[in-house]
């Protein structure tokens, strides 16, 4: 299974490839969200993962066409999100 984890910071999950624009992270891939195309072939990952990292994107719907784009047909997107609520 091949896994991406977008905005992986000092956190990145276990045997994914971590992406970050941060150098300074677990990141194995530096690039900014925002700048697509990603540096991945299309039906390239199983599994993309985002921990709280969505909301910081400037077009959420330009990236999920991008995660659609690198995802391989059947493949999970999971992106959790802070609770509105906690959001100060």
């Amino acid at each position: 299974m091949k896994i991406l984890d977008i905005g992986c910071g000092t956190h990145k999950t276990p045997g994914s490839i971590g992406l970050d624009i941060n150098p300074k992270t677990d990141a194995d891939v530096i690039h900014d969200l925002d700048s697509i195309p990603y540096p991945f072939p299309d039906n390239e990952f199983d599994l993309i993962i985002g921990n709280q990292v969505i909301e910081h994107v400037a077009d959420v719907l330009a990236v999920m066409g991008e995660l659609y784009r690198i995802a391989r047909p059947g493949a999970v997107i999971r992106l959790d999100t802070p609770h509105y609520s906690d959001i100060a």
